[in-house]
């Protein structure tokens, strides 16, 4: 067994902590690690449509391409790329992680999530989260309070009109989405004027990363103090692994982003879900759902 790791509370931990058990007090911006992706991972997603669409997927093709071959899937067979969503997005949402749980245990103003597959909806409470908007249909002005938004749209697969062209997902969506609506100035406003908490998501992404370095610019025009955190992975494994998640935190703090870390020893994302779990235990929070019994195996 890998010996545990010993992570010591740091300025940024205790400030991320205090602004997930503060109320009402950050959005929440959720990419792809918080749940077990469809049919496994991104690739092997990519792969099960690209199978059923009679598409050559090709191992050595780089992740940075999948966007277009997903637009090469839905241009040869709109239909089956359809049929694999329906099939795959109900496993999905049986997997999911743990995370997302306590997650939704905090009390949030907003959830905000690149994913869309029904799973954060449904778990979130109807209470809280009183309404929910769908890419391209995304406020500009009536505010986040109490909201979740699907910026990247959604599937439901027992919707009998969902279709993959209404998602974020092929590279023509992608460049519609970043440069013809009202994607880019909900994001811009989000980033400017609201506290945010990343969690398994990649603000480097071409698109998303543009956008953080514009708002970088109007939080210091308008001078923002707005807070921006995300929880990653603490660098491990080999020199060279090391290197390589040294470099990437530097990117994600060139881009105003403070990295929190969670243990790295722990299989899979199961050292987030220990993270998450223990602010939960340590919070004083008066009303929040019974904490489900954690992958990683706490009592």
């Amino acid at each position: 067994m890998c010996p545990r790791m010993v992570l010591p509370s740091t300025p940024e931990s205790e400030a991320a902590k205090k602004l997930l058990l503060t109320p009402n007090a950050c959005v929440a911006f959720l990419g792809s690690a918080v749940s077990n992706p469809p049919a496994g991972t991104w690739k092997d997603l990519v792969r099960e449509i690209a199978s059923t669409s009679g598409v050559t997927f090709d191992d050595g093709i780089p992740a940075a391409r999948y966007p277009d071959l997903i637009d090469d899937c839905i241009a040869k067979d709109e239909a089956g790329c359809n049929q694999v969503l329906r099939r795959i997005l109900p496993e999905h949402s049986s997997s999911s992680r743990t995370a997302l749980h306590y997650i939704h245990s905090f009390n949030l103003k907003a959830v905000v999530t690149t994913n869309f597959d029904p799973y954060i909806r449904f778990q979130g409470s109807a209470e809280k989260y009183t309404h929910v908007h769908i890419y391209p249909d995304l406020p500009l002005s009536s505010g986040l309070s109490n909201g979740i938004f699907y910026i990247h749209g959604y599937f439901g697969a027992d919707d009998v009109n969902a279709n993959i062209c209404r998602l974020v997902l092929g590279r023509r969506s992608f460049e519609q989405a970043y440069r013809d609506s009202l994607l880019p100035g909900f994001l811009l406003n989000l980033f400017v004027y609201e506290d945010i908490i990343f969690v398994g998501f990649n603000p480097t992404e071409h698109y998303v990363s543009q956008l953080l370095e514009q708002a970088m610019r109007m939080r210091a025009e308008v001078g923002s103090n707005k807070r921006r955190y995300i929880l990653v992975r603490a660098p491990s494994g080999t020199a060279s692994d090391r290197a390589w998640d040294e470099n990437w935190v530097e990117q994600i703090k060139s881009l105003g982003i403070e990295p929190v870390y969670y243990d790295s020893s722990l299989p899979d994302y199961n050292g987030l879900e220990e993270l998450l779990n223990t602010w939960l235990v340590q919070s004083n929070l008066k009303s929040r759902p019974a904490p489900l019994t954690p992958s990683f195996g706490m009592n």
